[in-house]
């Protein structure tokens, strides 16, 4: 479905690509590894990469790949490529989560993905995953690199919705957030967002989360979103193909 604004309010779902509609780690980590393999470095564990990856600090060639002044650019440049060889192999939508985002669009909402990795990376990332499940659900996607200052800092989810109001002149409400990290509770606050903790993909929890509500499964998504909407809109759940109640 289309997303079309209606008269009423729009709501703005802004999600994290990893850990939440992804899991690109295991892919990192085979590149990452066999580019350290390459150089005769130790290889890192699962667990590793992931915490790397969802580091605020992360500088890839150094901390994942292990690189020096010498090796960095074909370090990256090979990893780069391996990465997304296997991204294009392996990459899907969590269990559940591409008929959900459907849902929230049908309930009047916009989706937006945002990540740390380039634009481009990101950018493809969303784009064979809406090619995989055969449906276009994003709106946006943006990546840390098209913003001066990016998480904890709230000038991503101040853009999403200063953007979504211009664009389509009607009542745009503040963006709902979902991440897979408590410790993105800090950026939600910061931003004045009701924020979602994901617990289907990889979860870390590092932090109190009584500023969050976790969402254990992917098919609660819908619920739990239209469960927080409902405080300012008492419009009934509708499921697709359902009438209006």
């Amino acid at each position: 479905m289309k997303q079309d604004p209606k008269e009423q309010n729009t709501y703005l779902i802004v999600f994290e690509i990893d850990g939440v509609l992804t899991d690109t780690s295991l892919n990192m980590q085979r590149a990452v590894n066999a580019v350290r393999a390459d150089r005769d470095r130790e290889p890192l564990e699962l667990d590793q990469v992931r915490r790397l990856m969802n580091s605020d600090k992360l500088k890839l060639e150094q901390d994942l790949l292990g690189s020096d002044e010498k090796t960095r650019d074909n370090d990256y440049l090979n990893f780069e490529s391996l990465y997304w060889d296997y991204c294009q192999e392996e990459l899907r939508f969590y269990d559940d989560l591409a008929e959900e985002l459907s849902e929230l669009l049908y309930n009047n909402c916009l989706l937006f993905a945002i990540s740390q990795s380039s634009f481009i990376f990101s950018s493809r990332i969303i784009k064979t995953l809406e090619s995989k499940a055969k449906a276009n659900l994003f709106l946006r996607t943006y990546s840390k690199e098209q913003f001066k200052n990016y998480k904890p800092d709230p000038e991503v989810l101040d853009h999403i919705h200063l953007w979504t109001k211009a664009k389509f002149a009607t009542n745009v409400l503040k963006p709902i957030y979902v991440s897979n990290q408590a410790s993105d509770i800090s950026f939600a606050n910061a931003a004045n967002v009701k924020m979602l903790l994901a617990k289907w993909g990889f979860y870390h929890i590092e932090q109190d989360t009584e500023d969050a509500i976790i969402v254990e499964d992917a098919d609660d998504l819908t619920q739990a979103v239209l469960q927080l909407i409902g405080n300012e809109d008492d419009r009934n759940y509708r499921h697709r193909g359902d009438q209006k109640v």
